[in-house]
Parts: structure tokens; sequence; C-alpha cells
């Protein structure tokens, strides 16, 4: 019973700690988590909508590369209470993006 705990416990640390590299990796996201104001967070914290003090008043969205890999010319911005389009970081590939309902 205790072994199987164990296994469990370092289970999910070894998870923990996987997923910490894996956030360090993306300075970017850091950045914006540190800097920036943020507003909403999605999708597991793959996404992030966040305002810079540099640029007030304007949006920006940035999805990590994980999320961004998985569907690179497609983004879904349906029902986020946008007002502005905002500033979209590191989708250079995007051909579509959804903006209804805002």
């Amino acid at each position: 019973m205790l072994l199987q705990a164990l296994k469990v416990l370092f289970a999910g640390l070894y998870i923990l700690a996987a997923e910490q590299v894996a956030i360090e990796e993306d300075e970017r996201y850091n950045y914006l988590l540190k800097h920036g104001i943020i507003k909403k967070v999605e999708d597991d914290d793959k996404t992030i909508f966040a305002e810079l003090p540099q640029i007030p008043g304007m949006l920006v969205v940035y999805r990590k590369p994980s999320e961004r890999k998985i569907n690179p010319e497609r983004l879904n911005l349906d029902k986020k209470e946008l007002t502005h389009m905002p500033l979209l970081e590191g989708e250079e590939r995007l051909r579509l993006h959804n903006l209804q309902h805002n």
C-alpha cells in the first residue's frame, strides 16, 4: 500500500517537473506572465490574453508552441468578449481566425 502511494506521488512530481520545464522553455509566455496584465488564460494555460504596459489598451493573444502546433493555421477567438482586434504573437502561419460574437 505504501509502495503504491509512493509510486503515485513520484509520478505526480515527475509530471509537475516536466510541466515546469516546458513552461520555463517558453520565454515569451513567461515574459507575458511576469510583465503583462493578465486578462484571461485558457485551454489549460496554453493560451494567454494579456495587456502589456508598453502598449496600454492593446490586448495580446499568445498561444504556447505546443498549442499552435496542433492547429497552426486556425485560431478561434469566438465569444471572447473582445472589444478590438488583439495583437496576435507568434501566429505567422495563421490563415483563418474566427472573431464572431464579440
